[in-house]
């Protein structure tokens, strides 16, 4: 369609409602030819609406999709409906200095003078991408630290009553994957069926807003179990109520204190026998020894019987004292 035509029935269009319309806006042939264009036009992308007129609506789409535009702008008229274009796509429109400018297109045909048209109503939405993003990389960060972190993470949508959350390190503790983990519904595998109603009581406890501690066995699809430490608490997110899990192998801490204990026993052991070697060396040996010294000057004198007695006397206690300390 020429731009002379439009030009002819420019007085039927309701121009001023275009204009008027708050968002940047062109009038499209089914050819692909710009026939109108508002002034909004000009803020968003550069173009003065008197130089797009007669131009194809590609010179505004990036290059690289340039060539698929022209299919899909075909497909368009072929069932021509009231929608978004790119449902669920990162659209850019190409400014007049060639910077790519993110946007939002509406589409909207328009029976005019027996020509097929459609407007298309382009929105600057720089500020919402930015704020996508800058959402998009504050969660996948926060996502990378619950994945590096060397405790289970679990997370629990209570009125979904799924979950919603798991890190790697919980998955190699219950030997599962992510999706299977997320996938799970009613009592999970990993609940030991012996603690099953212990653990739905403190969870009820953590629901409650209380920060709840308490030891588990985890267990593995391979049947091991794994103690660990739960710690639970229910958080608020996007206005959904989560119960979050922070799951503790009590492994290594387990064997360290075992390891500990031996040792302080091997300890206990060595402090006696210094005990006892000290009780010999001060008391008993001392004694003995000075009772053989008392025997040694006693020796090829008269007279001495009595001593002699004393000295065996002396013996007999060192003796007792011995025994004492052994049994002891």
């Amino acid at each position: 369609m020429p731009e002379s035509w439009f030009l002819s029935q420019k007085d039927a269009l309701p121009s001023a409602m275009i204009e008027g319309m708050p968002d940047a806006t062109v009038l499209v042939t089914a050819g692909g030819v710009i026939v109108y264009a508002n002034r909004r036009v000009e803020d968003l992308l550069g173009w003065v609406p008197g130089e797009l007129v007669g131009e194809h609506v590609e010179i505004l789409t990036p290059g690289s999709v340039a060539d698929r535009h022209v299919a899909l702008r075909d497909g368009f008229f072929r069932e021509p409906t009231v929608r978004s274009m790119g449902s669920g796509l990162e659209l850019d429109a190409r400014h007049r200095d060639g910077s790519l400018i993110p946007v939002e297109i509406g589409l909207s045909p328009l029976d005019f003078a027996e020509e097929h048209l459609v407007i298309a109503a382009i929105r600057d939405v720089r500020a919402q991408r930015a704020l996508r993003h800058g959402m998009i990389e504050e969660r996948n960060r926060a996502q990378a630290v619950i994945d590096a972190l060397p405790d289970g993470v679990l997370e629990f949508d209570i009125e979904a009553g799924r979950y919603v959350t798991v890190n790697p390190r919980f998955c190699d503790l219950v030997g599962l994957s992510v999706a299977e983990v997320l996938a799970v519904t009613g009592v999970p595998p990993w609940w030991n069926p012996a603690d099953v109603e212990q653990i739905r009581d403190l969870r009820s406890q953590a629901g409650t807003g209380r920060l709840v501690h308490y030891e588990m066995q985890l267990q593995h699809c391979s049947g091991r179990c794994t103690p660990v430490m739960v710690t639970s608490n229910v958080v608020s997110r996007a206005g959904r109520s989560t119960l979050l899990g922070l799951f503790h192998d009590l492994t290594e801490e387990r064997r360290v204190a075992a390891e500990l204990e031996e040792f302080r026993a091997k300890l206990a052991v060595f402090d006696d026998r210094d005990r006892i070697g000290r009780d010999l060396h001060d008391g008993v040996i001392q004694r003995l020894f000075a009772a053989g010294l008392q025997l040694q000057s006693s020796i090829g004198r008269p007279g001495q019987e009595e001593r002699l007695l004393g000295v065996v006397d002396e013996i007999d206690h060192a003796i007792k004292e011995i025994r004492t300390t052994i049994f002891t």
